[in-house]
């Protein structure tokens, strides 16, 4: 069987460096070396680029990084703080990449924009996007098919809340134009932008809001995203071939839906 060259982009400048060393680290162990040729690109704090090893020279620019991915099938970014920078270079290379494409990602950034887009659909939102640490997370996941799934699998909530907030999850995908993979963080709040949101919680009433978009998560196992999958008898390593298969389905990221459409 014939091997997917595969390009971990990782690394970058800002505060998310580290977070990515990390996420990148675990996904580089767990690719499947029987179907994936595994090249590592580094970014550096001062935005050098360079492949394989972190400790070797780095290249003297992002061209001849380029050069060094032309051959491969698809790249993985595992970039934190993304604006869409890393997604428009790939697109414009021609690089099938796993994530949402440049607009979602460039959106998800910015607080304000995704508030109106998901406000927009009616879809419960705080008034302003920011994670807080008690926030109840539920991560959707696309298959190469174009199905969506959801899992809040690390909260103990009862099951018709976690049903509830995974269709929320599932239009927030849609309306901010995501592909693949996408966390989203609920928290219980009065204040809610959309008021048809509240759901049963114990003997009380909770409004339920979006308080947090991300269109990649950490994807170290112990962050809340891989095991919250992994609660649900998925495989770290499966949940890395459908992230692949379902880039390399779309050739190219699906065209941004939110690109198409007008804020409030």
């Amino acid at each position: 069987m014939s091997t997917l060259r595969v390009a971990v982009i990782y690394g970058g400048r800002g505060r998310g460096h580290e977070l990515s060393c990390q996420s990148a680290n675990t996904v580089i162990r767990h690719l499947n070396r029987d179907r994936y040729d595994v090249l590592p690109v580094h970014i550096t704090p001062d935005g050098h680029w360079g492949t394989g090893a972190a400790d070797r020279s780095p290249l003297e620019s992002m061209t001849q990084a380029l050069d060094a991915m032309a051959s491969v099938d698809v790249a993985f970014p595992c970039l934190h703080g993304e604006d869409g920078t890393i997604q428009s270079v790939l697109s414009f290379s021609g690089i099938p990449y796993v994530g949402s494409g440049v607009v979602a990602s460039a959106a998800t950034t910015n607080g304000e924009i995704a508030r109106k887009l998901l406000a927009a659909d009616g879809i419960p939102v705080a008034g302003t996007l920011a994670s807080s640490g008690d926030s109840i997370r539920v991560g959707v996941l696309e298959y190469p098919d174009g199905r969506l799934t959801t899992t809040a699998g690390l909260d103990n909530i009862p099951a018709e809340m976690a049903d509830r907030l995974g269709g929320f999850a599932v239009r927030a995908f849609r309306a901010l134009g995501c592909a693949g993979l996408l966390q989203i963080g609920f928290r219980s709040d009065s204040r809610v932008e959309h008021t048809s949101s509240r759901v049963e919680h114990a003997d009380s009433r909770v409004e339920a809001v979006i308080d947090d978009v991300d269109t990649m998560p950490n994807l170290a196992l112990d962050a809340p995203f891989a095991r919250a999958w992994q609660a649900t008898g998925m495989a770290y390593p499966l949940l890395l071939d459908l992230l692949i298969e379902t880039a390399v389905g779309h050739g190219r990221p699906v065209p941004d839906a939110v690109a198409e459409r007008s804020l409030p």
